[in-house]
């Protein structure tokens, strides 16, 4: 390839990179952590049923499969510490621990698109 291809391919590049930072500055959407609690969980259950929440009860906003043996602690508001977050920031963890082999699951999760708002990303064989 000549230097003038080369100049043209380099253009090319350059113009594609460029229209990929543009298009994701447009303001079209809201910023990710605009919603509050209240508007997440008015949209009903995860599992379709559409029930959302009964009164005065609380959801966790976020689960975290654990990658160690169950523990006798399944909320984070179960501690000192999870209670201060929880009071501070409203935020509630779930702990679910895992049963079988974690690598092969974490992978297939990561494939289906399906994996939690937390992992433990810091094995070699990851995809």
């Amino acid at each position: 390839m000549d230097f003038k291809g080369r100049r043209v391919l380099a253009m090319i590049l350059l113009l594609m990179i460029l229209l990929t930072f543009i298009g994701g500055c447009g303001k079209g959407n809201e910023p990710a952590g605009s919603k509050t609690p209240s508007d997440q969980s008015s949209s009903g259950d995860a599992d379709g049923s559409g029930d959302g929440d009964k009164a005065g009860e609380e959801r966790p906003l976020y689960v975290i499969k654990r990658l160690t043996s169950p523990t006798k602690i399944k909320m984070s508001d179960e501690t000192v510490i999870g209670e201060y977050i929880k009071e501070k920031f409203g935020i509630v963890f779930e702990f679910v621990p895992y049963t079988g082999d974690i690598r092969e699951k974490q992978n297939l999760m990561l494939a289906a698109g399906d994996y939690d708002e937390i992992q433990d990303m810091q094995r070699e064989d990851m995809v």
